[in-house]
């Protein structure tokens, strides 16, 4: 769903169809609640399944330097899952042990080093960095390798700002129409990196696609429904104009989208469970509907057992798993 779909769903569980068909609740306020309950929602999936979310980014280590600097979204309440050691030449590769951080002094040294670049490191995060001890030795490009599961940020709607040539950039606006926050000083974040990972879709188009020609004859293009995974995320700040938007960096649109389609920053939780996002967004709106809290709540626990109980045991389908022994030395 987009989260247009998503606002309505809230709306008809707590009886409010419209923005203004009573007091109680704006649509920024309860974009707001569908934030909080995505984020929720997600901390449960990745407790159910530890690889549900995964991905990995390469770290460049600087003899000497024990401390580096993660992306954005792996900032602090990530949930790390392995540390590669990539500078190890040992067969099979060495990977990086997590420890406690009282006990980081006594790490303070190479262990079981074999040549100059190999080191068995130790890890810890201080709140969005990554610390290594003992610090590297050398300096090498992609040196380890941090496997994650990220953090999200808000899904939001609106009318696009244009795109570059390349149609490998969509620039979004400061307010689009569906965000939390709105009109507010809540706009767009403007943190680099803050909405990559999550998919960006073309909703719709008042003029969509362009005509072309192939072997095939004469056909129009539809960029209409085309999802992209964000690779890169940026606040712009015109100097002439003053304007300011987010410049959205993904792989190219098919077809160049008008600057009168409607984009969507979509909800990273799988699409099969964003009715369990939309009821728990309901179920904190209940505050001010508290006769429906009773019902809205039965609804949420059905669909929050199903979720979690199919997530936990979705890995069945991976038949035999190489189980790791440690064998010793030959």
């Amino acid at each position: 769903m987009t989260p247009q779909q998503m606002l309505n769903q809230v709306r008809i569980a707590i009886d409010e169809p419209a923005q203004g068909s009573s007091p109680f609740w704006r649509n920024a306020e309860l974009m707001h609640r569908l934030h909080d309950s995505q984020g929720y929602i997600y901390r449960k999936m990745v407790q159910a399944r530890d690889n549900m979310f995964l991905q990995s980014q390469d770290i460049d280590l600087v003899q000497g330097t024990g401390t580096y600097d993660l992306p954005l979204n792996a900032r602090l309440g990530t949930q790390w899952a392995l540390i590669e050691n990539r500078i190890s030449s040992a067969n099979p590769p060495l990977y990086v042990a997590d420890i406690r951080f009282q006990d980081t002094l006594m790490m303070e040294g190479p262990i079981g080093v074999t040549d100059p670049s190999d080191s068995d490191f130790g890890a810890v995060l201080e709140r969005d960095k990554l610390r290594l001890s003992p610090a590297p030795g050398v300096t090498t490009t992609g040196g380890v390798r941090f496997w994650y599961n990220p953090m999200f940020g808000n899904m939001n709607q609106g009318t696009i700002s244009g795109t570059t040539a390349t149609l490998t950039n969509t620039f979004i606006p400061e307010t689009p129409t569906f965000i939390k926050g709105a009109i507010s000083e809540d706009t767009i974040d403007k943190r680099a990196g803050y909405y990559n990972s999550m998919d960006i879709m073309i909703v719709s188009d008042t003029n969509p696609g362009q005509t072309y020609i192939d072997a095939g004859g004469t056909f129009t293009g539809q960029e209409i429904g085309e999802t992209r995974r964000i690779t890169g995320y940026e606040w712009n700040l015109s100097a002439v104009a003053g304007i300011g938007y987010g410049k959205v960096t993904h792989a190219a649109w098919s077809i160049q989208p008008s600057n009168d389609a409607v984009y969507a920053i979509l909800c990273p939780i799988p699409e099969d469970f964003h009715d369990l996002v939309c009821l728990r967004a309901a179920m904190l709106a209940a505050s001010k509907r508290p006769r429906l809290l009773p019902f809205i709540k039965e609804q949420y626990m059905d669909a929050y057992q199903e979720a979690i109980g199919y997530i936990s045991t979705e890995q069945s389908f991976r038949g035999n798993q190489v189980i790791p022994t440690d064998q010793g030395s030959y």
